[in-house]
């Protein structure tokens, strides 16, 4: 992808109706009116609560709270999610020697990890998702989520710390990650040349036809 023009809307100005709305959308600029793609792309590692339908759960008061957790990751992260995934499937044959991430700590840590025998369980479902949503919309465009195994997600945790991305410190803070998906989307947008205002007829008293005196 070509370098994104960063300045792609600048000097545009939200009309004042739309702008009362708090709307960000449309804006005028060079004689058009601009609608913007506000869509954006976000990755997360999820946990749901296990379903104990079938278990025989306890009464609502002594019945364990639900806990729901999203925590917002890279997509190269979301990535090697998806490449674990397909390689526990057996999907994609595993190389031992093969290079996963381009860090080699991290690269090291997920072939370790991948190896361990051992069977890691807890009490919830661990997800593997992205949505295409604007930050400020009610309901998301599209999700997509994938259930994943527990060591997955926990690979996935450990990648997420070791990145440090200051963006993502609070997990979901509506920060929208730099990748040229971004860029494409913030790049999308309808304009429509604005029409120029028509002067209204000017109204004169009603007279009545000569013909009709």
């Amino acid at each position: 992808m070509n370098k994104p023009n960063c300045n792609l809307y600048k000097g545009g100005e939200v009309p004042p109706c739309s702008a009362f709305l708090s709307n960000e959308n449309p804006i005028i600029k060079d004689g058009k009116f601009i609608y913007k793609n506000e869509n954006r792309i976000y990755y997360f590692i999820s946990t749901n609560p296990t379903d104990c339908s079938d278990k025989g759960c306890p009464s609502s008061i002594t019945n364990a709270p639900s806990i729901i957790s999203n925590l917002q990751i890279s997509l190269s992260t979301f990535i090697i999610g998806l490449f674990i995934n397909q390689v526990q499937l057996e999907v994609i044959t595993y190389d031992k020697n093969c290079s996963i991430h381009s860090d080699q700590t991290a690269n090291s840590f997920i072939h370790e990890a991948l190896q361990k025998p051992n069977e890691i369980k807890f009490d919830f479902i661990p997800t593997l998702s992205f949505t295409i949503s604007n930050t400020n919309a009610i309901l998301p465009l599209y999700t997509y989520t994938l259930n994943i195994t527990f060591r997955n997600y926990l690979i996935l945790f450990i990648l997420y710390r070791l990145e440090e991305n200051p963006g993502l410190f609070f997990g979901n803070n509506s920060f929208t990650t730099e990748d040229d998906i971004n860029y494409a989307l913030s790049a999308l947008n309808v304009q429509f040349p604005i029409k120029p205002q028509i002067p209204a007829k000017p109204r004169f008293p009603f007279r009545t036809p000569k013909k009709f005196l």
